[in-house]
């Protein structure tokens, strides 16, 4: 199995400043990129090279608790993959046990809409246009039939 990453919670001392630690067990590098979750701030690609730990920073964003997610490709099954996690800004005074991070499922794709509006005319007209469509591709499959099945009967005299 591949794509194990770990998004981990650390203290802080420095206030409107939030620290994460990623944690790569695998046995290639990753990129990953950041932002948290409903908020505008995001950052990378930061580099995690295979079996090791690297920690980041982010700004606090609007209320406490942040949720960061982090996006990363994963070569072994080529798809990207995400984590998330929670940080209340707790001070490293006060710091205690840090919760274990439970892994996101991947996005399918987002195709944007572009919101095309069709003239009238071929709005009023566009389902008449494709039965008449529809039905004339069906004359034209029932014509080959009837011309297999005669050539069928001349080949049987």
């Amino acid at each position: 199995m591949t794509g194990n990453v770990g998004l981990v919670t650390l203290c802080s001392n420095q206030t409107g400043v939030l620290r994460w630690q990623v944690n790569n067990v695998n046995g290639f590098d990753i990129s990953f990129v950041w932002w948290v979750v409903g908020g505008s701030a995001t950052g990378g690609p930061i580099s995690v090279p295979a079996a090791s730990i690297t920690g980041f920073q982010t700004p606090v964003d609007g209320a406490l608790p942040n949720n960061v997610a982090i996006m990363w490709y994963d070569p072994g099954d080529s798809t990207f993959k995400t984590v998330s996690g929670s940080n209340a800004g707790v001070s490293c005074d006060e710091a205690g046990p840090t919760p274990t991070p439970t892994a996101t499922p991947v996005p399918g794709v987002l195709i944007p809409v572009t919101g095309i509006e069709l003239p009238e005319i071929f709005r009023e007209s566009m389902f008449l246009n494709m039965g008449i469509g529809i039905f004339g591709f069906a004359l034209i499959l029932l014509g080959i039939g009837i011309r297999l099945d005669r050539d069928k009967d001349e080949e049987d005299e």
